[in-house]
């Protein structure tokens, strides 16, 4: 085993970096493409590179995150409505889904690159790990959208916001449900993954 503090600190760096970059990428698309029919160039970036590059495991991940934000955008479509001409289709708001789909993957990469370095073994650390970077990147994403890019839902904006935060303008109901959403895409994705990955 490695012992080298400077390569176990440039692992970390790495690990971080790539995080960054993600991260990055992500707020990227969320900027560029949250307005109207832009919003499929997103999910059809993603999904393209997630092809070519052969990213299997991400692939599934997409695939779960994509079914379970159609599942939730369908169950609360009364809840969204957005002043930036973002298309709906039979009650689907699709700026919403993709964010949805893409967010879920997102941080399913970045916790990919902690658990490649971390190498926990219990399910229960996994997620953990994967649910606690899922709480930062949504509140670090609900806040930007928010404040910097001016992404306002008319049908929840009269609803008061997180504590010190002042994002995720909601019902108490769909706050639960969106905290919620890491942990329940983790374990279903797990069993995806699971039960997929010799098919592909």
């Amino acid at each position: 085993m490695n012992k080298n503090p400077e390569s176990s600190v440039y692992s970390w760096y790495k690990t971080f970096a790539a995080s960054a970059v993600i991260f990055c990428i992500m707020l990227l698309l969320l900027g560029l493409f949250h307005q109207g029919n832009r919003v499929y160039i997103s999910y059809a970036i993603v999904l393209s590179s997630l092809i070519v590059m052969r990213k299997k495991k991400f692939l599934t991940a997409f695939a779960v995150s994509t079914f379970l934000g159609f599942i939730w955008v369908y169950m609360a479509k009364s809840f969204y409505l957005y002043d930036s001409g973002a298309a709906v289709i039979l009650g689907i708001n699709i700026f919403t889904l993709s964010a949805f789909a893409i967010g879920l993957l997102g941080v399913y990469i970045i916790y990919w690159q902690f658990q490649q370095r971390l190498s926990y073994k219990l399910f229960s650390q996994k997620v953990i790990l994967y649910s606690s970077i899922y709480w930062v990147m949504l509140i670090a994403f609900e806040w930007i959208g928010y404040h910097k890019f001016n992404i306002r839902n008319g049908a929840t904006s009269v609803y008061p916001g997180l504590v010190m935060v002042d994002c995720l303008h909601a019902p108490k109901i769909m706050k639960a449900a969106y905290l919620s959403f890491g942990p329940l895409f983790f374990l279903i994705n797990t069993g995806a993954d699971n039960k997929f990955k010799d098919y592909f």
